[in-house]
């Protein structure tokens, strides 16, 4: 096979013309850390499972919050149940030279106030929201809400 001189030095000159791109690539998700919310009292945080931001630290100490679990059995806004549901949320509280401490903490209609705050640290835990509250055509897991809480002095 002959190979044509003339093509064979425009292959040859096209090579030398490409250089090698910088190429930043992010590092593999198991090697990210995985991100953070401030833990701050009065200041409302949010935590998600599915975005990966499950721990809210304080800035001030190594205390934190981190979440555990979603359980979203409310009745979807465009239909018509006979019980309203309600959502559960598991927290795992840590402070140094304590055990962490485990929390589960709900919201619904009929759910009295008491199981929406837990004590902790000499302050409250209080669950505000869990969001988007579900639709009958939601394919969302439930890990996949966005809890709000808020730490602070006062009991709700």
């Amino acid at each position: 096979m002959k190979i044509k001189w003339p093509a064979f030095f425009l292959c040859l000159l096209l090579l030398a013309a490409c250089k090698a791109q910088d190429v930043q690539s992010t590092p593999p998700l198991a090697t990210q850390a995985p991100p953070t919310v401030e833990l701050a009292l009065e200041a409302p945080f949010s935590l998600n499972i599915s975005t990966g931001a499950v721990e809210a630290i304080s800035s001030t100490s190594s205390m934190g919050i981190r979440l555990i679990s979603v359980e979203d059995s409310r009745c979807p806004k465009d239909v018509t149940c006979v019980w309203a549901g309600m959502v559960l949320v598991t927290l795992e509280a840590s402070e140094p030279g304590k055990e962490p401490h485990t929390f589960e903490l709900s919201l619904g209609a009929g759910i009295e106030v008491e199981k929406t705050y837990a004590m902790w640290n000499e302050n409250y835990l209080v669950l505000k929201s869990v969001e988007p509250y579900p639709v009958s055509t939601d394919a969302l897991d439930a890990n996949a809400r966005t809890v709000t809480l808020v730490l602070t002095r006062t009991k709700p």
